[in-house]
């Protein structure tokens, strides 16, 4: 499967070419999922396969398929799940164990030269399993990247979600998983998409109507939603 963007053709005959951006189309990149990152000068990156990475530069015009360097052997079994990149440039790799659906973050620094990803320090354990009915993903706060998992639907108990707080982990070797039960005053049917925190509350949209959302407040270990 190709991902692409915007970019100029002669089939737009219609169109002032002007208004088009020039962009570089992603071919080659082979992966299920919207994994993707865009750096701070401009750079994309693609997951292309399990192991291996594609890096575009916008302002350069150019384009590269890069490799993880070599991880410890006790994490060879995993494959890169989702990115992000850092307020300092570097890039956060999500990896997970595809057998026992466990997450692992790490960081990395892209050298195109080599065509590596150098892989900085530790892996580390999240906590953050994957399950059935689950959506594990990676989003920002004010403060950096966090791995979030949150139902993808609304059940009748057992609403759960989970934050593993990266950079934070990352600058400080500090941290854990914080789960939050959730409670609802109200029955409702819906499935959740396109999550996103601001101000120390979670957002979830609803997927059929962008125009509603569950508010989820990040304190305590148990909370109300409210629906709006």
């Amino acid at each position: 499967m190709g991902n692409s963007i915007l970019t100029e053709s002669p089939f737009w005959d219609g169109m002032d070419a002007q208004t088009l951006r020039d962009c570089l189309s992603m071919t080659g990149v082979d992966s299920p999922g919207k994994s993707i990152a865009a750096g701070p000068n401009g750079q994309l990156i693609f997951k292309k396969s399990a192991s291996q990475l594609y890096y575009c530069d916008v302002q350069e015009m150019s384009s590269y398929t890069l490799n993880l360097s070599r991880m410890d052997p006790l994490y060879s079994d995993c494959q890169i799940y989702d990115l992000a990149f850092c307020r300092r440039g570097s890039l956060l790799i999500c990896l997970q164990r595809v057998v026992s659906g466990e997450f692992f973050v790490c960081e990395g620094t892209i050298d195109c030269q080599a065509f590596l990803v150098e892989i900085n320090g530790e892996v580390h354990k999240t906590n953050i399993v994957a399950a059935k009915g689950k959506n594990v993903v990676l989003i920002r706060d004010e403060a950096g990247v966090v791995l979030l998992s949150h139902p993808i639907r609304w059940q009748s108990s057992g609403n759960v979600v989970e934050l593993f707080h990266v950079s934070n982990f990352l600058s400080s070797s500090v941290g854990d998983k914080y789960t939050i039960s959730l409670q609802s005053r109200e029955i409702f049917d819906a499935t959740f998409a396109s999550p996103f925190i601001s101000r120390n509350h979670l957002y979830l949209f609803y997927g059929h109507d962008y125009s509603r959302f569950m508010l989820v407040p990040l304190a305590g270990s148990c909370g109300f939603s409210e629906c709006l």
